[in-house]
């Protein structure tokens, strides 16, 4: 019950700001859905033990087949690439969960 809350709640939070458009079918494309996902750390903790998920999150959606050993120089790569297109949050995790609570629909 733990894990899956804990994953729940990381997932929630990579998917979910209040800049993060939302798309209907007409207007979703791959790589558009791929870049309204947001890096967030959580803790060097979690960090480690999901093998850096939260903090790599976009690279992974871009190309879900870069192995999370390298997702971090990915991620590095990727963000000087994207420039204003990269989506990082490094609030912590309670105040971004009732802020996107409060401020989603």
């Amino acid at each position: 019950m733990i894990v899956n809350c804990n994953l729940v709640g990381i997932t929630y939070l990579q998917h979910t700001h209040q800049d993060i458009p939302h798309f209907g079918v007409d207007e979703f494309r791959f790589l558009k859905g791929a870049l309204c996902t947001i890096d967030r750390p959580i803790t060097p903790l979690i960090n480690h033990l999901h093998h850096n998920i939260s903090s790599t999150h976009v690279v992974h959606h871009i190309n879900s087949r870069i192995p999370h050993y390298r997702a971090v120089q990915a991620t590095k790569d990727i963000k000087e690439l994207l420039g204003d297109l990269y989506n990082y949050d490094d609030r912590d995790v309670v105040t971004a969960m009732l802020d996107a609570q409060k401020k989603c629909d």
